[in-house]
Parts: C-alpha cells; sequence; structure tokens
C-alpha cells in the first residue's frame, strides 16, 4: 500500500514513529525511531526521540540509548532529562524530581523538563506545586495540551 511505502522513506518513517509517539505507543515509537535513523543516518532527531521514548515506556533499553546519543553541549539539557525520565521509570520519584529541578535550575525554560516536573508533582500529590508548576510551564514554554489540562484539575 501506499502507506506501507511511505514508511521506508526518510520523512515518512520519522513521521510515522512521531506519530505513534503521539498517540502514546513509547515502545513501538522507539523501535520506528531506530528504523527512521536506520534508512538515514541524517535522522540524528531520530536517536534523541528513540531514548526518549524508550524511557518513557521504562523500556530496558533506555539508559543503552542514553549513552548512545552524541556528545551536544547545545542539548545537555535534552540528555538530562530524558536521564530524568530513566530514573523516573525506575520508580524513584523524589530522585527524579530532584533532577528535573535541577536541570530547570540550569535551563528555566527547558519545556519538557518543566512539564515532567509538574508531571512527577501531580503523581507525588504535590497538587498545589503541581498546578503552579505547569502554569509555569504555560507561561513558559506556550501552550502544551496536558499542561492546559492539567492546570485545571
Amino acid at each position: 500500500t501506499c502507506f506501507d511505502s511511505l514508511k521506508r522513506t526518510k520523512i515518512g518513517s520519522f513521521f510515522f514513529a512521531r506519530c505513534t509517539a503521539e498517540v502514546g505507543d513509547f515502545a513501538r515509537a522507539g523501535d520506528l525511531f531506530e528504523k527512521a535513523f536506520q534508512i538515514s543516518n541524517s535522522l540524528v532527531e531520530a536517536n534523541w526521540l528513540r531514548a526518549e521514548s524508550l524511557a518513557i515506556a521504562a523500556h530496558p533499553d533506555a539508559r543503552a540509548a542514553l549513552k548512545a546519543l552524541p556528545e551536544d553541549p547545545d542539548r545537555d539539557a535534552d540528555r538530562q532529562y530524558i536521564e530524568g525520565l530513566c530514573i523516573e521509570s525506575e520508580g524513584d520519584l523524589g530522585a527524579a524530581l530532584d533532577h528535573y529541578r535541577k536541570i530547570l535550575s540550569r535551563a528555566p525554560n527547558h519545556p519538557k523538563s518543566l512539564f515532567r516536573l509538574a508531571y512527577a508533582l501531580d503523581l507525588a500529590a504535590e497538587d498545589e506545586m503541581a498546578v503552579t508548576a505547569y502554569q509555569q510551564c504555560i507561561e513558559r514554554c506556550g501552550p502544551i495540551a496536558n499542561a492546559l489540562i492539567k492546570k485545571h484539575v
């Protein structure tokens, strides 16, 4: 089919993986990002999104995917964010909260870290702090659908 042939192209494979992550199937998205990178190793972003997807899915390969990312000083906050996801998925919510706060002390407008801090506070039943963090996420980073929904809960 046309859809199958699209998945074998550089852009098609990448966006198929993105769509899979957007619907919340992070383990499958991780595999699809890896395939997208195999189709074209110029899709460096696919490796970053693969590591993030695997960490969110609590996949056993998440830490290995994180270690395989290229060193890039401009993406240190992104690397640290994925590390925070790994900590969170390993069940240490307190350490994850500390980790996200540390990232935000250096990069206060990192949208994914700010959202994940709010989400982790929500999980920890720190309702007032979570709502404040969701509001900051919206103010600093623009409208993120999940933050808009959560700030009113």
